[in-house]
């Protein structure tokens, strides 16, 4: 497994860095910030960004890093069908956290909708830069 993830550097630090961007825009001001925090009123999320915010990107960094070693785990033992595997769990999982929370469908949309979108693209980085 190390072996398979070492020779493959290339594919997880450059689907890594293009998820982090993905994350950043998503949760942008352009994009879906102002609505992402309205959705949790008991929040201050600029307040949060000012304070924590190198914490928060280096907390994006791994988050994006483990996503893209699971799908890329799952890519090389069962192709598509081990990232739709991993896009079903992390869609079931998204949403049992958000009603936990007490969150909603709006809230929920957001944090699904871009994690699906970091997998399309963390899918595509394998497809191109692997060449299967």
């Amino acid at each position: 497994m190390l072996d398979l993830i070492t020779s493959n550097l290339v594919i997880i630090i450059t689907a890594t860095i293009l998820g982090c961007l993905a994350g950043m825009l998503w949760y942008s001001p352009r994009l879906f910030l102002t609505m992402w925090g309205n959705e949790q009123p008991h929040r201050n999320i600029e307040e949060e960004m000012a304070k924590d915010g190198t914490r928060l990107l280096v907390a994006s960094i791994f988050d994006s890093l483990f996503y893209t070693l699971m799908a890329f785990v799952l890519f090389s033992a069962y192709h598509i069908a081990g990232v739709a595997l991993l896009a079903l769990s992390v869609t079931i999982g998204i949403y049992t956290n958000t009603l936990a929370k007490g969150g909603n469908t709006r809230l929920f949309l957001i944090d699904a909708g871009f994690l699906l979108c970091q997998l399309v693209i963390i899918t595509a980085v394998i497809l191109i830069l692997g060449g299967s």
